[in-house]
């Protein structure tokens, strides 16, 4: 190996008439490699038949045994024999790969959380190409993942084929739904490359997966609804067609990825998922490049049974619809997602290189796209009606063709009110009312509404006498010839049932006049203590326009007064299912079952509706 050696593109196309015999392969450096394997991935070798032949095969072996983890450099040489005029000898200078590897890394997960981890990696440790790799992922909210992979290439001349088992124990915090997942995953997986020896990558593989969906204080009850445990098995097929002249930011060529997953046999859940990703890319004048994706997601229940929110379609975030926090388009509630059954999404992009060429790039883009809800009876229409568009302009840098850096600003240009975006302004409630404690208590239930903030104005509006719907009533059309927009109006009554429902919507004039301790004597003589609390919310978008009404009722029984005395009658009243007063409760607590609530909450579904079907 001493002997200097001419580069073989000096002769290479040139010696297709060169008769050649390959006498010997010496494979240098190798010790812990099988013998076996490196013959099933040399063999071919001996069939060359021309000098051409033998140095094209002699590069794609050393380029194989290097991709299918047997070797980790391998350089060949072709030397002529000293045994026979015709034949040559190859020597492929080989270097293999540490027992043991220790890396370090940071990386972004699906989840849009930058994480660090830690691994250890051993490669061919059997002397077959076999890995096994030990992992821990640690992210910057307090998320975790232990993993353990092993993969075992099949070996064979241009044979691109992979076995594999992996096993995951994640904690991550989804953001978009208010809550974390606590799963244990494992995925035996079969790939194969270079399917029928054309750019066609084809995987299938088995997903077992037991998931617990944790809520937190903040996690609405849609969402708390589906929390707890839940079992998934599923078998996941995939094909891609890759012809771009490459990955990160192709200037040439197309991508086709189709993927299915079916969940269905075992398990809680049952669902079929596809996928389709497609992907061109196209040259203009002066270096410019013109990219255009679309993807496509249709998620659908079987068997009968609801679609989890964890396997939902989802859109949002810097990999879609740029402007909007990740994965927050879909079915709302409150300030979390639900997602939804179908998601569309198309983006264009130009570049255009400034600097250093096939680097550094001036970008410019324009992304949109929708999501339809699960049970929708009409998907394509639900999407076309509430499209998210977004465009912006940056800078993109792309490094040795590892990774892409961009830095864009992003301007949504259409959204619904209440999306995850910085363009997305609440629409103001006008509360008329001059009870601070009254509004301190409808914004902090208000609070986690996506649409909606509340204003107070105070009017002095008469005092009307009926029943609680016909007063309500009267003060908001009182109220809207006053207000400019829409404006809401409440009124509030604790009837006592021994008194067939006094002092009802009068309550505000017994207080003053009684106090809390004067309202509890009022049952003195009856046995009789239930009573219920009652609310009224009265809304009316402008002038001319019909009251609406939403009412929310609790039911308890009166008590001597505890608790704090700054809020009305709170602390008589004592909800049914707890032993303290609406005085004693905590605000978070109250404000999650008191008759204010449930009315608020009536009102603001209307309204969120109404948002919805009018964009």
């Amino acid at each position: 190996m001493s002997r200097g050696y001419f580069s073989a593109d000096s002769i290479f196309g040139k010696a297709d008439k060169t008769e050649a015999v390959l006498d010997k392969i010496y494979i240098h450096g190798v010790e812990r490699t099988k013998s076996d394997a490196l013959e099933k991935e040399c063999s071919k070798l001996l069939e060359s038949s021309n000098l051409d032949e033998l140095i094209k095969n002699a590069g794609i072996c050393a380029r194989h045994l290097e991709e299918v983890g047997l070797l980790k450099e391998c350089t060949p040489f072709i030397n002529v024999s000293p045994d026979n005029p015709k034949g040559y000898v190859l020597h492929l200078k080989s270097e293999e790969h540490s027992i043991l590897n220790l890396g370090a890394k940071t990386d972004m997960e699906f989840n849009g959380q930058l994480d660090a981890s830690l691994s250890c990696e051993t490669s061919n440790f059997n002397g077959r190409g076999e890995s096994l790799k030990a992992s821990f992922t640690k992210n910057l909210k307090g998320g975790h993942s232990y993993g353990l992979d092993f993969d075992k290439p099949l070996l064979g001349w241009q044979r691109y084929e992979n076995l594999g088992i992996t096993i995951k124990n994640p904690l991550y915090h989804l953001d978009w739904n208010c809550a974390d997942l606590s799963e244990l995953l494992g995925s035996c997986y079969y790939t194969k490359r270079r399917f029928l020896n054309k750019n066609i990558d084809f995987n299938f593989q088995l997903n077992s997966s037991w998931r617990k969906l944790l809520p937190n204080d903040d996690t609405p009850f849609p969402i708390r609804d589906q929390s707890g445990h839940t079992m998934k098995f599923s078998a996941e097929t995939g094909i891609s067609i890759d012809n771009r002249d490459r990955p990160l930011l192709a200037s040439k060529g197309t991508l086709f990825r189709y993927s299915i997953e079916v969940a269905n046999l075992i398990g809680d859940v049952a669902f079929a998922r596809q996928q389709l990703d497609l992907q061109a890319s196209t040259p203009l004048f002066f270096g410019t490049i013109l990219s255009a994706s679309l993807r496509g997601i249709y998620v659908h229940s079987l068997a009968n049974k609801k679609l989890h929110l964890l396997d939902s379609a989802y859109l949002g975030g810097p990999y879609d619809i740029r402007g909007f926090q990740r994965r927050s388009i879909g079915t709302r509630a409150d300030n979390a997602c639900l997602g939804g059954g179908t998601a569309l999404v198309g983006a264009l992009h130009i570049y255009r290189p400034i600097f250093f060429k096939n680097s550094l790039f001036l970008h410019s883009f324009l992304t949109c796209g929708s999501v339809a809800r699960a049970q929708s009876k009409a998907k394509f229409r639900e999407l076309l009606d509430v499209p998210r568009i977004s465009t912006g302009f940056g800078i993109s840098y792309i490094f040795n063709n590892i990774f892409k850096l961009e830095v864009n600003y992003v301007l949504p240009i259409r959204y619904v009110p209440g999306d995850a975006c910085r363009m997305a302004k609440k629409s103001i409630l006008k509360f008329v009312t001059g009870n601070s404690n009254k509004l301190r208590e409808v914004r902090q239930i208000i609070s986690t509404n996506p649409y909606y903030d509340v204003e107070a104005i105070n009017l002095d509006l008469p005092e009307f006498q009926g029943t609680p719907e016909e007063i309500a009533e009267k003060k908001c059309r009182i109220a809207i010839e006053q207000v400019d927009g829409p404006v809401i109006v409440e009124d509030t009554s604790l009837c006592f049932n021994a008194m067939g429902g006094l002092p009802g919507p009068y309550i505000k004039w017994f207080l003053k006049e009684l106090k809390p301790e004067g309202l509890f004597k009022m049952l003195h003589g009856f046995e009789d203590k239930s009573a219920y609390s009652l609310c009224i919310f009265a809304y009316c978008e402008g002038k001319g326009c019909p009251v609406k009404l939403f009412k929310g009722k609790n039911n308890g029984k009166i008590v001597f007064p505890r608790g704090s005395t700054n809020f009305g009658w709170d602390p008589i009243f004592e909800p049914e299912g707890y032993n303290q007063t609406y005085a004693e409760i905590d605000s978070e607590i109250k404000n999650k079952i008191s008759h204010r609530s449930c009315a608020l909450k009536s009102l603001c579904e209307y309204l969120n509706n109404k948002i919805i079907n009018n964009s």
